[in-house]
Formats: structure tokens, sequence, C-alpha cells
């Protein structure tokens, strides 16, 4: 089957042993295990690019525990992008609702085919999370981004 996967799959596979993010027996005939492995090295791969420093300091974690932190980082990393990578305050808080509709679907078993959200998911029902910590950081998110907004070229501080 490894023979079937793109040499990008094959790689990040590999990249994701070598850390820890997946067992070194795992099989790699099943589709889902492949699907969450793609996930998971998505998720890794935002949190490397925007993230750095948490990067470097999640790969000090105990293995079993880094895939969790790679996709709370990652859920992080794509919330405070909202700011930085929209252009209109409507296209931001549609971005913000699209978290919190994720968010209630994940709780209810439901997570959109979005990286991020299904590795959150993962890491929800693995870990026991509460709702509760993602609403505040949503919350955290949006007071932030309501004290000074910078939608493309508009900077305002209120």
């Amino acid at each position: 089957v490894i023979k079937m996967l793109s040499q990008r799959q094959t790689s990040s596979i590999m990249q994701c042993r070598r850390l820890g993010l997946i067992s070194r027996t795992a099989s790699c005939n099943c589709k889902r295990e492949v699907s969450t492995q793609v996930q998971a090295d998505y998720c890794l791969d935002l949190v490397r690019r925007q993230d750095h420093d948490h990067y470097l300091c999640t790969l000090l974690l105990p293995r079993p525990a880094r895939a969790a932190v790679f996709a709370l980082r990652a859920f992080n990393v794509e919330i405070a992008q909202i700011r930085d990578v929209v252009s209109e305050k409507r296209i931001g808080e549609m971005r913000v609702q699209f978290w919190r509709d994720t968010i209630d679907a994940v709780f209810k078993g439901e997570a959109p085919k979005q990286p991020v959200a299904l590795a959150l998911a993962a890491a929800i029902q693995k870990r026991k999370l509460t709702k509760l910590w993602f609403s505040r950081v949503l919350d955290a998110r949006v007071s932030y981004s309501s004290t000074c907004l910078c939608y493309g070229n508009e900077t305002r501080v209120s």
C-alpha cells in the first residue's frame, strides 16, 4: 500500500514516525491511519511554519502527547491568523463562526473534513478536552481583535 501513496505522503508518514506521532509498527494498509497521519502532518507543518517556538517546545513533550498538542497549537494558529489574513471585518467574523460551528460539530462527533478539525476531534476524544476551553480561546481572540482590528490595509485601534 505504501507504493500506492504519493511520495509526499510516504515521506510525511516516515517523518511523523521519526517524531513519534505514530508508532513504528503501525500498519500502513489502513486508509484511516493514512488520513489521520496526513492530518497530524498538516498540523505539525502548520505549527512549524507559523509558530516555530511552540513547534520546538512541543517536540520536547513525551511522544504520546505530541499529536494532541500539535492539533491544539494548529487550532490556535488558525484562529490567530484570522485577523491577519482577512480583508474585511465581516469575513473575519465568518471565519470565527466557522470555528465555533466546527467545535460544536466536533463535540457532537461530526467533525468537518478539515485537517485541523479532524485532528482536534482525535485529540478531544483521546485527551477528554472540554468545549469550554475552546470557547474561551475563541472569545479571547475575538476580544483581542476588537481592540485592534487590522484587516488588509485598514488598521484601527479602539
